[in-house]
């Protein structure tokens, strides 16, 4: 594996464990606020953000950032 290899999984995996994180941080205050919709969707966002970056970090070839 190169260096290019190495760079490209840090950079699209730890996007997406940051995006995971933030939104499962909102989920649960929204969670906290009495929204249980809000929680349910964020939560479905989270584990496929974190789903998605897990991927990427094990070797996945189909990357993309969201900004």
């Amino acid at each position: 594996m190169g260096a290019r290899e190495v760079l490209s999984r840090a950079l699209f995996g730890g996007f997406w464990a940051v995006v995971a994180v933030v939104v499962g941080s909102v989920s649960l205050a929204g969670l906290f606020e009495g929204r249980i919709g809000g929680f349910l969707l964020g939560t479905a966002v989270a584990a496929a953000a974190g789903f998605y970056a897990l991927y990427v970090f094990r070797g996945g070839r189909f990357r993309f950032l969201i900004i």
